[in-house]
């Protein structure tokens, strides 16, 4: 069996690297699952981003890939790729996260001040919160 691989990111900004993924992925002979290449099943009882949390389930790895952009928020109050995340923990899906250099720099930033001074934003960076 070829294992399934769930690629999980925000699309618009980070196209370029999940085309890379995706064809690195396919180079190692493994299949990527990527719902704008059509590989999310269409399910009429739940929503698109329901979708891709069962597709998940299917798959024997997950790759996110964190950027600067959260993505737009659902009823959870979470980004479909923070819930795409936790349906592969919670489902025990092993996953590689690769995560923006300038956000783990950000990041450096965030932890090193105190809570009553935390930054209200970053370059680039939509929801530094989250």
């Amino acid at each position: 069996m070829i294992p399934n691989i769930f690629v999980s990111s925000t699309i618009d900004d980070l196209h370029h690297l999940r085309d890379a993924v995706r064809d690195t992925l396919q180079e190692m002979a493994l299949t990527p699952v990527m719902s704008e290449y059509g590989d999310v099943g269409y399910l009429p009882t739940v929503s698109a981003q329901e979708a891709c949390y069962h597709t998940i389930g299917d798959c024997q790895m997950a790759v996110l890939l964190i950027g600067k952009i959260y993505g737009a928020t659902g009823s959870s109050g979470l980004s479909v790729t923070h819930n795409e995340f936790r349906s592969a923990r919670e489902k025990r899906i092993p996953f590689i996260l690769l995560v923006d250099q300038e956000v783990l720099s950000f990041k450096r930033v965030w932890d090193g001040c105190p809570d009553n001074a935390k930054p209200q934003a970053f370059p680039g960076m939509d929801n530094p919160r989250s």
